[in-house]
Formats: structure tokens, sequence, C-alpha cells
């Protein structure tokens, strides 16, 4: 796999800019060579869990504030829904998620602007504060470990959920 650009943000306020050649969500950690250091061999080993998220970039400048900015988004398709993250140190993202479930350490998103620098972004569910799916809030803050299924797909839930992410209504424990 050639070497694709992110940015990584810690959970303790670091960015750092490079490229990975082996993230999968199905790891706990992956490779990560940092910008500028692309011809050497060493790459640094990361632990995803130490991540806030990780943000699949078209290019490394980025336009966080760029002028003229176009409100338009993107709308979901059919199989989509419409995710708003808020992590723990206050930034707030919005996107679009498909195959989304709390069973996993984290999921993917795709930004609603269509011009953003972000091509998609893993998010880290473990650094959540808020997470509101199609409107409707799940409570993160609030959830403790469940010993259930999910009712819409019986997978079995093994985070601090006790509310469905398909439907917000809240699991029996």
């Amino acid at each position: 796999m050639p070497p694709i650009k992110i940015v990584l943000k810690t959970k303790k306020g670091e960015v750092i800019k490079g490229t990975t050649s082996d993230f999968s969500p199905a790891n706990s950690t992956f490779h990560f060579i940092p910008l500028g250091l692309e011809k050497s061999s060493k790459s640094l080993e990361i632990v995803t869990n130490n991540l806030k998220a990780i943000f699949f970039v078209k290019d490394f400048d980025g336009h966080a504030y760029r002028d003229g900015y176009n409100h338009s988004k993107i709308e979901p398709k059919a199989g989509e829904r419409l995710v708003t993250v808020k992590f723990n140190d206050g930034e707030v993202t919005n996107g679009i998620v498909r195959g989304f479930h709390l069973n996993r350490p984290g999921f993917f998103m795709t930004p609603t602007d269509p011009k953003s620098n972000n091509e998609r972004i893993y998010v880290i569910l473990s650094d959540l504060d808020g997470l509101v799916i199609d409107g409707k809030e799940l409570p993160v803050k609030e959830m403790r470990l469940l010993r259930n299924n999910c009712p819409a797909c019986n997978a079995p839930l093994e985070f601090n959920w006790r509310y469905c992410p398909y439907d917000g209504t809240r699991l029996k424990s």
C-alpha cells in the first residue's frame, strides 16, 4: 500500500503530520513516519487508543480558516447517518458515517463540508465528550459497561455504552 497522508491528534493535544501504510481499525497499533523523515527507514509504532483522532488529509497545508467558506454540505445517502462528535478538548466535528457501531474502538466519518482538507476522519471513541447521531444525543459521559447485545444487529457490545447507536433507546444492563 502506498503511504497515506495523515495528521494525528493525540489526547494530550499534540498534532503530528506524516504518513502510514498499514493503518487498520482492526489493529490496536500502526506504523507512522513523521513528515520530513520519509527517507528514514525507521517508523514509529503508534497505539491508536492514545489518539483522539486520525485525519486522512488531501495535503499537509490544510485550510482550516479559508476565506469564503462554502456552507454547502454533503447530505447522507441510503445507509449513511449524520454524526456530530465532540472531543474531550472541546473540538466539534460534523460528518457522515456508514457501518457505525459502538462495539469497535473507533469509526470513520466523512466531513460534510465538500471542500474540507480531510478526506475522512477516524474517531477514537475513548476520547469523545459528546456524540449525536441523526439528531439524537448519546450520553457518552454516563455510559457504563454493558453485558448485552445490540437489538439492531445482535453484535455483542463491549464498551461502556447504555444506549443503542442506531436509535438512541436505552438498553437493558
